[in-house]
């Protein structure tokens, strides 16, 4: 004879869940994931639910037992989990375990999955970027809050938000108010350094 779940059944059920599905949405946020099996998935989803089952769900049983299931269980179930999301995308961007790693002479495979990734992700300031194209052609500007560049692993796009006309003689001129959206298939290469204002011979603006 079937029997009906009670509330603190299906909150059994889903600690296994939904922890690890938010925090790794969460995390998400922060970094690009590589695409993963639905298995693999499942797998990293259970994964951090049992971890934050060991470290903070079995310290609140009041949330799964249902004596306070509507308030404990948002608390622990939806914003402990987003706050570990947030973490473990902080953790990612700023390398703090990998570095503690490193000083133990232990270097465990980078969680960010393309030096694309990496250096867009860590790009926080003013940069000067020199693109060199596949024919040749080079495209110089500042990167900086108005550029962009894509995090789709299929398409790299890059827009550069002040574009510069780069003479035969190697001197940068400002073009006013152009950017430059460059596609995926035309990047060869790309050079970043410190940005430093130019003099102001070479500021002028083209008329």
């Amino acid at each position: 004879m079937p029997t009906s779940f009670t509330p603190s059944d299906v909150a059994s059920i889903l600690a296994y869940l939904i922890p690890g599905f938010i925090a790794l949405y969460v995390r998400s946020q922060f970094v690009t994931t590589p695409h993963h099996q639905d298995d693999e998935r499942l797998l990293s989803y259970l994964t951090i639910s049992v971890i934050y089952d060991a470290l903070v769900i079995r310290y609140f049983p009041g949330a799964i037992a249902g004596s306070w299931f509507g308030l404990g269980f948002f608390l622990v179930f939806i914003v402990g989990p987003i706050i570990i999301g947030i973490l473990l995308g902080i953790n990612t961007q700023r390398d703090y375990v990998r570095g503690l790693f490193s000083k133990l002479k232990l270097f465990p495979i980078h969680p960010i999955p393309t030096a694309w990734d990496w250096k867009f992700i860590s790009t926080t300031e003013e940069q000067w970027v020199l693109v060199t194209l596949k024919n040749g052609n080079m495209v110089g500007g500042i990167m900086s809050s108005e550029s962009f560049a894509s995090s789709n692993p299929i398409d790299r796009d890059l827009y550069i938000q002040w574009m510069y006309d780069i003479s035969n003689e190697g001197d940068w001129k400002p073009l006013k108010e152009r950017g430059v959206l460059i596609t995926t298939n035309e990047i060869s290469t790309i050079e970043f350094w410190p940005y430093v204002p130019l003099q102001e011979n070479e500021h002028e603006q083209e008329k």
